[in-house]
This record gives structure tokens, C-alpha cells and sequence, in this order.
């Protein structure tokens, strides 16, 4: 993961985007190399939602975002497949796929946020597709995301009186809060 992070700094903060490229190329093939289950997800999620556009076309990234995803299902690690799921819709927007098809996928992976109950991925996917609608016109009006199954104005007051999605408190801790990658409870230790 800290080549993961040394990837972005060279490329979003000094615009070094080889250089990132070769730090997150590095972190990949350690990751896969070494066989280091826990950190695979998190690792192939970074470079394949955050790196790898940077320097190779956007659906290049696409086969591992989908592996980051079921690694980290396997593992049950609820943050990593939240975060894949994020990367590859908005891979899929910025690629320009059909909006049907970026609507579905990111459909799905609401559904999997509300069973687990992931608030934040489950916002984020919701604005994905509002964002999906709205260019597609399938929304009240072009440029809102208003239509039957989602209001600006509720998600706006949702979002800045809950702490853990106002970006108020840090990030969530959601490895804690007892739930595996299917909803079902399990137990955690020192929760």
C-alpha cells in the first residue's frame, strides 16, 4: 500500500505520472508476487481505480477493479470492495459506456452498500447514478438528479447531519462495525 500512496503523491501532487505509474506498478507485483491476501485488494483497487488512468486508457484498469472486488469479497473486506465498485463506475462514465450499462453496474453495487449497510459507498453510488440518469435524461430536469428514487435536497441534509459522511470525523471505520461482505453479522473483536 505505501507504494500505492507514493504513486499518488508523485503524480497528484509533484505531476509525475511515470513515476507514479512505476511506484504503483511496483506495489501491484509486490502484492501479487508475494502473495499478501489482505492487502491484494486494497493494492490492485488503488493502482487500478486511481494509477493506471493516469498513464494507460481507462478500460485498461477495468479486469482489475473487477479482481479487487472479488478478492476483497472473498476476504471480507467490505471497504475494499466499496472502493472497487466506486473506481469502475466512475472508469465507466469517464470511458463514456452506455449509461444503461454504468446505471446497472452501479445498481448492483448499491445493493450490495444498503446490505451491508456502507453508507458511504451507498451515497456514492446513488450519485453515480443520478449522475447516470441525468445525462441520460432520464431525470426531472438535465443537470439534477431529482427523479422517484432520489432528492438532492434529502441526500444534502443526510449527508451533513450524519459525521461519519460529512467528512467531519475522519474516514469511517467500517471494519468495526460487525457486518461481512454479504450483511451478515459477525463477530468482531474489540468492537
Amino acid at each position: 500500500m505505501a507504494y500505492q500512496f507514493l504513486a499518488l503523491i508523485a503524480g497528484a501532487r509533484f505531476g509525475d505520472y511515470q513515476a507514479g505509474y512505476r511506484f504503483g506498478r511496483l506495489g501491484y507485483e509486490l502484492a501479487e508476487q508475494r502473495g499478501w491476501k489482505r492487502l491484494q485488494p486494497r493494492t490492485y483497487s488503488f493502482f487500478g481505480g486511481l494509477v493506471l488512468p493516469w498513464t494507460r486508457p481507462f478500460k485498461s484498469s477495468r479486469d482489475l477493479l473487477r479482481r479487487a472486488s472479488a478478492l476483497a469479497t472473498n476476504i471480507d473486506d467490505v471497504i475494499s470492495v466499496g472502493a472497487s465498485c466506486v473506481y469502475l463506475h466512475t472508469n465507466m462514465l469517464i470511458a463514456g459506456d452506455p449509461l444503461g450499462d454504468v446505471e446497472r453496474e452501479a445498481e448492483r453495487s448499491l445493493e450490495f452498500a444498503q446490505k451491508t449497510r456502507f453508507g458511504l459507498i451507498v451515497e456514492m453510488m446513488a450519485a453515480q447514478i443520478g449522475l447516470a440518469r441525468t445525462l441520460s435524461g432520464s431525470t426531472r430536469r438535465f443537470g439534477c438528479f431529482d427523479d422517484d428514487q432520489f432528492e438532492e435536497l434529502l441526500t444534502e441534509r443526510r449527508l451533513a447531519s450524519n459525521p461519519n459522511l460529512s467528512g467531519k470525523s475522519g474516514a469511517p471505520r467500517r471494519s468495526r462495525q460487525g457486518l461481512d461482505v454479504r450483511g451478515n453479522r459477525r463477530r468482531v473483536p474489540g468492537a
